[in-house]
């Protein structure tokens, strides 16, 4: 498919003023669900109205989630064109599929893992096919509509994901027959995963898909097509019976064949462009070097892998909740400490190895609990740590690192480092890090303090 935003973009300047939100972590959460047939031909093929429920098709989910970072010591509300955007590139993870104990593609039984382009029908052949997301970052108004507007108090951060609406079920999703309606992903040329056909989405549907704060698990992109045509299996999707079992394996590899392109890459977007060229005011381009997964003896065996009786993953045309669906692993990018204490990650432009900030990690889980539950890679320093310090007026900042525990923290200081008697706790502001709570900024109000004045940071117990 032919994509009209620019793959190598490059970026622009914001315009003067502009506060951008850090992009702290992405996750993309990989479930399997199976649907009943909902087309009249199908339903006559497998039994009819009356036998047809005794079959169910599996589905590959996957759904983006995408936190933001407020580091700024103001509020941050962005509306409209000034409403951040969030572009993924190429998520590197690769899937094979079994029905029963029979791999549904021959490429699969070669040891392949498809990307997940390659699970939509006009690009199941070829391995240049790219997938791509942009998450939009708004919310809800009083009235429950959609709104571009992001706010964020400072030193806080929220987490976006698809906006499933409440009437949403698959019933609703595949009414329309072959032409879905926001989340069955199989024609490419629909491009849901970055534009937004939504009534709901008033205006703004082509600046991509309405992402709110929260995450509710019932919805979710997803593909059927996990075999190919002209196979075994005659067409691109399996109907097994609800008591046979089928199984998903799967790792992180690179999957873009583009000699030009990053392994993974995240782009922070502004403006009412849909040009990439136009819109894309960060580039965090990520190499696989530093990807943790679990060890295996090959690199054609799976990190991920999981076997579900179909009827147990299954989730009926009117069902307002998740269903069977059951989520099997999370690729996870998220801000190193030391990134988010020292304000790498507000540098706008391209960063190229975006690996030296970033932790990128792929983890088999077995409950959508399990995705909060991804933390950073770095450990918890075992006593305090101070992690970077600067002064800039009359305001000292600094970054300290901190096991949990049941202390608060005050500020002392004085002219003489022997001696520092002085209680700043009224100059001083502590705010924990809003992804890993260990990490504290420090601002303190330096204001005709003079020009050699020290600064201690002691614990205070709690009673």
């Amino acid at each position: 498919m032919g994509l009209p935003l620019t793959l190598t973009a490059g970026t622009v300047v914001p315009p003067e003023g502009y506060q951008a939100p850090v992009v702290s972590k992405v996750q993309i959460v990989f479930s399997m669900v199976a649907h009943h047939h909902f087309l009249e031909s199908r339903i006559n093929q497998f039994g009819g109205p009356s036998g047809h429920t005794r079959y169910a098709v599996p589905h590959l989910v996957y759904e983006p989630l995408v936190t933001v970072s407020n580091p700024g010591g103001g509020a941050m509300d962005l509306t409209g064109e000034d409403a951040p955007r969030v572009r993924i590139w190429d998520p590197p993870v690769g899937f094979r599929f079994k029905r029963g104990s029979s791999y549904l593609r021959p490429g699969f039984s070669a040891g392949e893992f498809h990307g997940l382009a390659r699970f939509q029908i006009a690009s199941q052949y070829s391995t240049s096919a790219r997938k791509s997301f942009i998450v939009q970052l708004g919310g809800l108004n009083t009235s429950s509509t959609p709104e571009r507007r992001l706010t964020l108090a400072a030193g806080s951060s929220r987490t976006f994901a698809p906006w499933v609406e409440s009437q949403w079920n698959w019933a609703v999703e595949t009414a329309g027959g072959f032409v879905p309606y926001a989340f069955y992903d199989w024609n490419d040329a629909k491009v849901f995963t970055w534009k937004d056909p939504r009534a709901a989405v008033p205006g703004f549907g082509d600046m991509g898909f309405f992402c709110a704060p929260g995450w509710n698990t019932r919805a979710g992109f997803q593909v059927d097509h996990l075999s190919q045509t002209n196979t075994g299996t005659g067409t691109g999707w399996v109907s097994p019976l609800l008591t046979e079992n089928v199984s998903v394996e799967s790792r992180a590899l690179r999957v873009v064949t583009d000699a030009a392109a990053s392994d993974f890459q995240i782009d922070l977007l502004r403006s009412n462009s849909v040009d990439g060229a136009l819109s894309t005011i960060q580039e965090l381009k990520i190499n696989l070097n530093d990807l943790v997964q679990p060890a295996t003896t090959l690199a054609t065996d799976p990190t991920a892998a999981a076997t579900f009786k179909v009827g147990d993953i299954l989730q009926t045309p009117n069902d307002f909740t998740a269903g069977g669906k059951h989520p099997f692993a999370v690729l996870t990018l998220i801000a190193k400490p030391s990134a988010l204490a020292d304000g790498s990650l507000q540098q706008l432009g391209t960063i190229q190895n975006a690996q030296n900030f970033y932790d990128l990690r792929f983890d088999p889980i077995d409950s959508f609990a399990d995705v909060a539950a991804i933390h950073n890679l770095t450990p918890v320093p075992s006593s305090p740590t101070i992690l970077s310090s600067y002064r800039s007026g009359d305001r000292f900042t600094l970054s300290f690192a901190a096991p949990a525990g049941t202390s608060t923290w005050k500020a002392v200081g004085g002219v003489n480092p022997a001696v520092l008697a002085d209680d700043l706790t009224s100059r001083t502001t502590f705010t924990p890090d809003p992804i890993e709570p260990h990490l504290y900024q420090v601002e303190i109000d330096t204001t005709g303090l003079g020009p050699r004045y020290f600064v201690r940071l002691e614990e205070v117990p709690v009673p």
